[in-house]
């Protein structure tokens, strides 16, 4: 078993490590570390609970309310399994034939069969007795009904996670607009967002102990050269692979500047910026700006008809 432990000690933070037999007994291994200072002001490891409540250390898991619908879906489709494996050929059956040659009848397509009529099932006024050869197939009636509960189990647990049923068919009558799939991925997008609450100080706490370990580490240096840190700032932010009604929004945006709703900072803050992402109110300023002066040199540029001297004959 392999042991690491972390402690604190005058703000720095020490590991050891060392491989045990399970029961506490130490093992020899080349990699044993004892009381090493790792330069780090901080323990690197961060719990994150889900959806936990005060007081509460396990959190929430994510699948246990799927556990029963799970095994009903997984046993259903193992049942229907059986019954194509076991029903899909026709049942032969056969009446007054004698028992003998019925074992050397050949189930394969195109054979023959040289049916012979067993004696002791004739009747009193025939010596011989009245063959019937038939078959029974299997018509599966059952398809609709495990169609349906297949289909509810599935939606079942889909309604559980947030997430919607978007195939073909459940599609075929529904709006694709941006707007539209939006509308449809919004119980998921709510649930991503309420997950993040948690998730997200543990990304950018990841994110700053990493910088912070180009400054403890001194391989780094040897291998990119002397570097100080930059001022930086770290910012997570939920990506929704969705498409936008980009466009029509900008569109309407446009026109309540042009109608003077609008104010063309709040228009560059919104979709200013690399990939029309937006911008911060400084740089919103400086574009401003530019448009200020290049709409002035246009001015200064334009340079007035002369009039006509002596005026017309």
């Amino acid at each position: 078993m392999w042991v690491q432990k972390y402690w604190m000690d005058n703000g720095r933070c020490f590991t050891s490590e060392r491989i045990t037999d399970g029961y506490g007994a130490q093992q020899q291994w080349g990699g044993t570390k004892e009381n090493v200072d790792t330069k780090f002001d901080r323990i690197p490891a961060y719990v994150i609970l889900n959806d936990g409540l005060s007081g509460d250390t396990d959190g929430e898991s994510e699948v246990a309310e799927l556990s029963d619908d799970d095994a009903w879906y997984g046993k259903l489709k193992s049942y229907n399994i059986d019954a194509l494996r076991k029903g899909m050929n026709q049942i032969t059956w056969m009446s007054g034939v004698d028992p003998e040659s019925s074992q050397n009848f050949r189930y394969v397509p195109g054979a023959l069969w040289d049916i012979k009529a067993d004696p002791s099932q004739a009747s009193g006024d025939s010596n011989a007795a009245t063959v019937h050869v038939g078959t029974i197939s299997n018509g599966f009636e059952y398809s609709a009904a495990f169609q349906n509960s297949l289909s509810n189990i599935k939606q079942d647990m889909r309604d559980l996670l947030g997430i919607p049923d978007l195939n073909q068919e459940s599609t075929k009558d529904m709006i694709t607009s941006g707007k539209g799939l939006k509308a449809l991925y919004w119980p998921l997008i709510c649930r991503c967002e309420e997950k993040m609450a948690s998730w997200k100080p543990a990304l950018e706490w990841l994110a700053e102990l990493l910088l912070s370990a180009a400054d403890a580490f001194p391989a780094l240096h040897q291998v990119y050269g002397d570097f100080k840190a930059a001022p930086y700032a770290i910012t997570i932010d939920n990506q929704y692979p969705l498409p936008e009604d980009e466009g029509d929004e900008k569109q309407l945006d446009l026109s309540e500047v042009n109608d003077k709703t609008r104010s063309a900072k709040s228009y560059i803050m919104k979709w200013g910026g690399a990939a029309t992402k937006g911008t911060d109110p400084d740089d919103a300023d400086a574009e401003l700006e530019q448009i200020a002066k290049e709409q002035q040199m246009f001015n200064d540029s334009f340079v007035a008809e002369p009039e006509l001297i002596g005026g017309a004959e």
